[in-house]
């Protein structure tokens, strides 16, 4: 017997039941969850729209109320590559501190998988991480985001962009409020910024001096 999914359709522009016409599993490699993909060809049971589905665990599903999956659905007027991240060169991605370079890939992992509550405690944390790598002291993430524009980390230009990547992770954790794609992807150029400021330019100034 056919399996059935309940999932978004782009042309119902809603959550229903869709038929599995064909399921691939690709077993992932995390010791810690099952982070297996699912390539699903789904017919929707109401307009009977054949699309594509990807499918994948949500690591973060603790209680029985939280989303057990990721979907990213291809079908109807729905187009992957509406929302483009502009992640870090690779070369820029090696300069980074393991610990950060270990967030960064969460990053990339939550906002590829659409989960936007997770990407935007993640941009907090990423913040959290530069304070603490840089040993930046204050009694909470305002303070300390303040110390490193007075301490010279940061200019009095990047100091507002900082605060807005605290703002996104507040709302996201005390609020359980998450930002649309397009503004998450602007999170991302923010925290690039910073990234390159603090821990890229540096390494690269070394090498210039002459």
């Amino acid at each position: 017997m056919a399996r059935e999914v309940q999932t978004f359709c782009g042309i119902c522009e809603l959550d229903t039941f869709q038929t599995a016409l064909y399921t691939k599993k690709v077993p992932g490699k995390n010791e810690y969850y099952d982070d297996s993909q699912y390539y699903m060809v789904l017919q929707c049971n109401g307009c009977r729209e054949v699309s594509f589905l990807l499918r994948t665990a949500n690591p973060n599903a603790i209680d029985e109320d939280d989303e057990p999956f990721f979907d990213r659905n291809y079908s109807g007027e729905y187009d992957p590559d509406d929302e483009d991240f502009n992640f870090l060169r690779d070369e820029d991605y090696d300069r980074l501190p393991s610990k950060i370079r270990g967030l960064y890939d969460e990053l990339m992992y939550n906002l590829d998988a659409e989960a936007r509550i997770s990407a935007g405690i993640i941009l907090r944390t990423i913040v959290e991480a530069i304070c603490l790598n840089q040993a930046v002291p204050g009694n909470n993430l305002f303070q300390k985001i303040r110390n490193m524009h007075a301490g010279g980390l940061i200019s009095k230009n990047e100091l507002p962009i900082l605060d807005k990547l605290r703002e996104i992770g507040n709302l996201s954790t005390h609020e359980i409020k998450s930002l649309p794609l397009e503004k998450l992807a602007y999170a991302v150029d923010i925290v690039n910024h910073v990234l390159i400021s603090v821990f890229v330019l540096p390494k690269i100034n070394k090498r210039l001096k002459i």
